[in-house]
């Protein structure tokens, strides 16, 4: 007779369940998730109530923690709505049952240790050109997102004295009035940042481009070791190798391998990605699927514009189980882990994400300066940036920073080394690849892809795509051309006949853009740094918080970062009259303070302040300082000082 089982028996069984059998635990996490949602959505603030629209119809911007509010409701429903699916459907897609490989690609070619070697090599050799551009002065997008996510404010006080607040930790993951937050990017550098500080004793409004710089570059060292494993994995090891070269002395690469800002991060995420889900294609394992789902929640979460590449990537997943699974059995089974893999990264990135919207939507709104024309010119400077990180259009003559059209002068072939040599190159990558290897080639091709999806959405929406904007096409670029200078070779042939394709264009690329390189390890970007020192630091120290003596004026200067007490307003109107300038200077003399004075964007200054720029250029007024030259002329900075009592001899 069997032993009647009693209320602790079935507790026991019920835990074993949970614990041991993935469907019941997966049901209740995210059963449970969906009810915690479905509580928020009801207790919770609701985006009618939240005062973002009255604020907006005002003509005013509405608080962080209005946008925080309105969009953790909207995050909450849209992960309630997907953690209710994943609890309802979790008898389809819980099951931890092994799937029938397919082949998708060939073994390498390489015996691993040598792979490795050669690899690490490589990116031992990409860190020296980084390094040296770590302390670089942080240019205008960095030293404005740094200043508006990450630093602080200042206050002056009666005394003439600085007191500084250091944001909260909200404002770095969700504030992007400006468009201008690369979230992931932003919340380790700020992580990286405190730890500098940390170890360092430093005061608060203190701060290191090294330490903030620190993300960047790691992250730009692991796209390097993603793509030429993502090669490998293709069954291309030699072309893994030689993108990783290309990489690594790209011009590109270098200066936003060593920048604060979130564009390496994206890359290597994407790198990873594909790499991710050509696993996850082959195998069906649940790991490939998570390492995708989290790849691409990194590319998502580190800039929004990811959204292209990975809506790609993910419509050719879907077509390739299909295609190589069907719809039962085991393809089934795949679609379902991949749209599990969509819906918890979806469930991740919405909530985070959401706040921004309504910031988003505003200044898509009202900003003048985001919208233009695309044509043949944005092509050839986006084509140029990309192979050479340099504008195709003359520049200032006097910059260091050499133009594509000065060393065209130079070199007579680069335009066709440019424009007809590399394109074919790739082409060429690109059909052996599709050709191979179809299903990886796709996938490789996938970024790309997106980048042609940006630009006509962006182009559709008369905003400008800056060309930097699809630095994440860049890799897999890259990896095309690889594959052209190498895949073509037949293998039989030794390794060193199999590479000289790579390395004579290796050599031609390296004349080309080698100047380049050199300066970009020598110069910063832009120097409002160097600026700042030599109107205000020399004589009261970098981060000097007391009262000052001296006076300083800025006309187009984009951050408060350097020089919190630059004067860009007077008697609350824009300084940017000569009026208003000799009011300044008058009120200088009364003081006894001296004065200097900082130009940016002086080509534009001449146009819209003619007579500002006259005045500061008049010897009788102001006599020029320095000119810190930068990679463009609309970020050269020009110093001027004040000649003290000059404007009271001139009335």
């Amino acid at each position: 007779m069997a032993k009647e089982r009693t209320w602790l028996d079935r507790a026991l069984g019920w835990i074993r369940m949970i614990l041991f059998r993935p469907e019941p635990r997966m049901r209740l996490l995210f059963g449970g998730l969906a009810l915690f949602c479905l509580g928020f959505l009801i207790f919770g603030i609701k985006p009618w109530n939240s005062g973002i629209a009255e604020q907006h119809a005002a003509g005013k911007p509405a608080m962080l923690r209005q946008y925080m509010a309105c969009g953790f409701w909207w995050g909450a429903l849209a992960t309630g709505i997907f953690a209710g699916i994943l609890a309802a459907a979790t008898p389809w897609w819980a099951n931890v049952r092994p799937l029938v490989p397919t082949v998708l690609t060939r073994n390498p070619a390489l015996p691993r240790r040598a792979f490795l070697v050669a690899l690490a090599v490589i990116v031992v050799a990409a860190v020296p050109p980084r390094l040296a551009r770590m302390e670089f002065s942080f240019w205008g997008d960095e030293a404005w997102a740094y200043n508006d996510l990450l630093h602080g404010s200042y206050t002056l006080k009666d005394d003439g004295s600085l007191s500084f607040t250091r944001y909260p930790w909200q404002r770095t993951a969700f504030y992007d009035k400006g468009l201008n937050n690369h979230y992931l990017f932003s919340l380790a550098s700020r992580a990286s940042d405190a730890i500098w500080r940390s170890a360092t004793g430093a005061r608060p409004h203190e701060f290191s481009e090294f330490a903030v710089r620190v993300p960047p570059l790691i992250a730009g060292l692991l796209s390097i070791v993603g793509i030429a494993l993502l090669l490998r994995r293709m069954g291309f090891a030699s072309a893994g190798l030689v993108a990783a070269v290309l990489m690594a002395a790209h011009p590109w690469h270098i200066r936003y391998g060593s920048e604060a800002r979130g564009y390496t991060m994206l890359i290597a995420a994407l790198v990873f990605a594909v790499l991710a889900l050509v696993n996850a294609l082959e195998s069906g394992r649940w790991r490939w699927w998570l390492a995708f789902m989290v790849s691409q929640f990194v590319a998502l979460y580190t800039w929004k514009a990811a959204i292209h590449p990975v809506l790609v990537l993910n419509v050719l997943a879907g077509i390739i189980i299909v295609k190589q699974r069907g719809l039962r059995g085991d393809g089934f089974t795949q679609l379902g882990r991949w749209g599990v893999a969509n819906m918890l990264t979806l469930m991740l990135f919405i909530p985070l994400f959401a706040p921004a919207i309504p910031q988003i939507r505003r200044r898509l709104g009202t900003s003048v300066e985001l919208h233009g024309e695309m044509d043949g010119a944005w092509f050839r400077g986006f084509w140029s940036e990309a192979n050479a990180a340099m504008e195709w259009a003359p520049g200032d003559a006097a910059t260091p920073f050499e133009t594509v059209t000065g060393v065209a002068a130079q070199i007579p072939f680069f335009p066709n080394f440019l424009f007809i040599v590399i394109p074919v190159i790739m082409l060429l990558g690109a059909v052996i690849i599709l050709r191979k290897e179809p299903v990886a080639g796709l996938l490789l091709l996938a970024p790309v892809l997106g980048g042609c999806l940006g630009f006509l959405h962006f182009r559709a929406n008369g905003t400008v795509l800056l060309d930097y904007y699809l630095f994440y096409t860049s890799p897999f670029l890259l990896a095309l051309g690889a594959l052209g200078l190498t895949a073509w070779v037949p293998r039989r042939f030794p390794m060193v006949v199999r590479l000289a394709p790579a390395a004579v264009y290796a050599a031609a690329f390296t004349y080309t853009v080698g100047p380049q390189i050199l300066t970009m390890t020598r110069l910063p970007v832009q120097d409002p740094r160097g600026a700042s020192a030599l109107t205000r630091y020399n004589d009261e120290g970098r981060f000097h918080l007391g009262a000052s003596d001296i006076v300083t004026v800025g006309l187009y200067r984009r951050s408060l970062l350097y020089d919190p007490r630059i004067v860009q307003y007077w008697k609350g109107k824009p300084l940017r009259t000569a009026d208003l300038l000799k009011e300044v200077m008058r009120d200088c003399d009364q003081r006894r303070k001296p004065m200097r004075l900082s130009i940016a964007n002086m080509g534009f200054a001449r146009v819209e302040n003619p007579d500002y720029v006259a005045l500061v250029e008049d010897p009788r007024f102001f006599r020029p300082l320095r000119v810190f030259y930068g990679a463009e002329e609309y970020i050269t900075i020009h110093t001027y000082e004040y000649i003290p009592g000059s404007i009271g001899r001139s009335d």
